[in-house]
């Protein structure tokens, strides 16, 4: 993920800081440049007063890299390097004062400085004005191109000597002042977001990667009206996490959308006399959609998810994905001509923390009931991370490119057995390894994966999956295994239910029923009772080998080699009932789904994606195929993974379905796949257990 500045007008502004007040001190910056073009001078980062008497600096001018600082009329540093960037090519650049030295690395290389003016023992100036990077308020010499990965850290040299430039995204510690993953706007719009008031970047109190805190009395963002958000007669759906933390008496206004108070849309959550939990919308004085629950009103300091939706002539609130609170209207929504505010209308504000705000315009994300996200997403409008609850403007029209890849950051092989699947419960990770049976694995805070304990039972371990309470395999010859594990990660065989067959294959389960597809019988359901006792329910058969099994808590999905793909329910008692089935050919493998969609993979056609209504039925809308075979698939609510004999492959999805490949990582041929929020794990078959970042 990257920010994307114009070459005319774009840059952020941050301001004036002691953080960024460095004296004397060690100090370092460091980040990650990408120019669309390199020939005029550009500011990478720089401090300035509005005079632009005494400032601080880091531009390129005339194929050379500066590092610049002066206090009118003295100048106190002036450092540069001999450099030509490749257009297209990113470049880690860190400066850094080591005592009296400055130093200035390109990918990790100290490059042989001509110093007009040494820094020796003198002061960096303390200027007074905000830190901008990628530009400033004058324009003509702001970056053209790409900034990723910013870094500000005071009291240390975080390189002498040459380096190898960091290939994960930087942590937070005591010396790190800023540090900007650049996860702003991540629409394809790319709105402008301006700060009123001190709402502040918060990475203490989040949902995900950061929140917007909002203090109640003055704090509120806006952004600018947009035909993004003129939603006519489409679907739309409109979504987001809130933590309040005090006034729960008063109305918190979470989003407003005002030309006047008769022409507006706003959400509140109500002071508890008139109102619960609203969303309103307002023409010419008249109500016109009002949707409204006294008892969903928000009275606790938890996280909260919270969905609009419109689906046709439906209009639904969603509290962490239950309805709450509907209205029904045939309407034209309104082309307010008026910023959309969030935290404030008039003088009401919101207490508390907002995070992950999405407005999708064409699609109704969810028509009924639904498990809350349970990852940041891809595509938010707006997400908030940042460093130290810094405040930071973004100034004309930045939007951000995603170019992430795959680093694979470890790998484990007990050897013998292939392994097939993977699967974790937050604490352990889990393998399946066809003959050499059912392993567990620590990972640490860096991804690296260390064997703990082994069982096997015999036969073929072919998937895994856990509730958890227990752990199951499937062992295709002998039926379904359940495990505890205890607190070191040892496993405990607790028992086995086999109903005949030499077709146990993939695992999942619902946290009320076991689903198990059995290639030649079936799927099945299994319940598991004290100490793991496996009791078989059901079993349905409609031919074609059934390889993967999931669900989205609506229904139940098998991926059916010589069958396609097919969806079930299941009723009182574990009892299954066939609804639908969609072959596009090409024998499928696995099955997934995000909450949006459901994706197959189809080991000789790729990777395939389905909608499906409310009664289960089967839409197909996409397919990519990349070559080699396609196995495993799994999603982190950003993006889809799947598994091949080529390695790991990436996709993003759009709000239609429509499929796009990004990326592969192809040091093995891997099986099951399956991510924890912050790494990827892939079964590698003959080589062990991998772990991945994909940023």
């Amino acid at each position: 993920m990257s920010l994307y500045f114009n070459g005319t007008s774009d840059y952020l502004s941050i301001p004036d800081s002691d953080d960024w007040y460095f004296g004397t001190e060690d100090f370092t910056t460091d980040f990650w440049v990408n120019f669309d073009s390199a020939s005029s001078t550009q500011i990478l980062w720089e401090q300035a007063v509005a005079s632009f008497d005494d400032y601080t600096q880091v531009f390129i001018n005339s194929a050379r890299i500066y590092f610049y600082a002066q206090e009118s009329p003295s100048i106190i540093a002036n450092y540069s390097a001999l450099w030509t960037p490749i257009t297209g090519t990113w470049y880690h650049i860190a400066i850094v004062r080591n005592g009296t030295s400055i130093l200035i690395f390109i990918d990790g290389q100290s490059q042989s400085l001509t110093i007009t003016q040494a820094i020796g023992t003198s002061s960096l100036p303390n200027v007074a004005g905000p830190l901008t990077i990628g530009g400033r308020s004058v324009s003509g010499v702001s970056m053209d191109g790409y900034l990723d990965e910013f870094r500000i850290s005071k009291g240390i040299a975080r390189w002498t000597t040459d380096f190898t430039p960091p290939t994960i995204q930087h942590t937070s510690d005591s010396y790190t002042k800023l540090l900007l993953h650049m996860d702003g706007d991540k629409s394809e719009s790319g709105h402008t977001i301006s700060c009123e008031g001190v709402p502040q970047l918060n990475t203490a109190i989040t949902k995900w990667n950061g929140s917007m805190y909002f203090d109640g009395s003055s704090d509120y963002l806006t952004i600018p009206d947009d035909d993004g958000f003129d939603f006519g007669s489409d679907d739309f759906t409109i979504d987001f996490w809130v933590k309040q933390t005090t006034g729960f008496s008063g109305n918190a206004y979470y989003l407003d959308h005002s030309f006047d108070s008769d022409n507006r849309v706003y959400f509140y959550n109500g002071d508890g006399s008139n109102n619960g939990l609203l969303y309103r919308v307002m023409v010419s004085g008249s109500t016109i959609v009002d949707i409204d629950d006294f008892d969903a009103k928000i009275s606790d300091a938890n996280w909260h998810h919270m969905a609009v939706v419109r689906n046709g002539t439906s209009w639904i609130i969603y509290k962490d994905g239950i309805n709450v609170a509907s209205d029904t209207a045939d309407i034209i929504y309104p082309d307010i001509d008026g910023d959309i505010t969030l935290g404030r209308y008039n003088t009401e504000y919101l207490n508390g923390y907002i995070d992950e705000l999405r407005v999708s315009k064409g699609i109704a994300r969810w028509t009924s009931d639904f498990i809350p996200p349970t990852a940041p997403y891809y595509n938010s409008l707006v997400t908030f991370a940042s460093q130290s609850d810094m405040t930071f403007s973004l100034t004309s029209s930045i939007s951000e490119n995603f170019e992430p890849t795959f680093t694979l950051i470890d790998n484990d092989d007990q050897g013998a057995g292939y392994y097939t699947d993977v699967w974790g419960d937050g604490t352990f990770l889990y393998a399946a390894c066809n003959d050499d049976g059912l392993r567990s694995y620590s990972v640490d805070g860096a991804g690296n994966l260390t064997y703990i304990d082994t069982d096997d039972q015999g036969s073929f371990y072919k998937s895994v999956w856990g509730d958890g309470t227990y752990i199951y395999a499937a062992c295709q010859s002998h039926g379904l295994r359940s495990y505890s594990v205890d607190g070191s990660g040892n496993l405990t065989y607790l028992d086995v239910d086999d109903q005949g067959g030499d077709d146990y294959g993939w695992v999942w389960g619902d946290g009320t029923y076991i689903y198990v597809a059995c290639n030649t019988s079936g799927l099945r359901s299994y319940t598991a009772g004290v100490g793991g006792d496996l009791t078989h329910m059901d079993v349905i058969d409609q031919g074609g080998d059934y390889l993967g099994v999931w669900g989205d808590g609506n229904f139940i999905y098998a991926a059916c080699s010589a069958g396609g793909l097919r969806s079930y329910s299941v009723g009182v008692g574990g009892i299954l009932t066939y609804i639908d089935t969609d072959d596009q050919g090409d024998n499928y493998y696995g099955v997934w789904g995000d909450g949006n969609f459901i994706y197959a993979t189809c080991v000789t056609g790729g990777l395939r994606s389905y909608s499906v209504d409310g009664a289960g039925n089967l839409t197909y809308i996409d397919t990519d195929d990349q070559g080699q075979n396609y196995y495993g698939v799994w999603g982190d609510g950003n993006f889809i993974y799947t598994t091949t004999t080529g390695g790991i492959r990436s996709y993003s999805v759009d709000g239609s379905g429509n499929l796009t490949y990004i990326s592969e990582e192809d040091t093995f041929s891997c099986r099951g796949v399956w991510g924890d929020g912050t790494y990827i794990y892939a079964a590698c078959y003959e080589s062990g257990l991998s772990s991945y970042t994909f940023d």
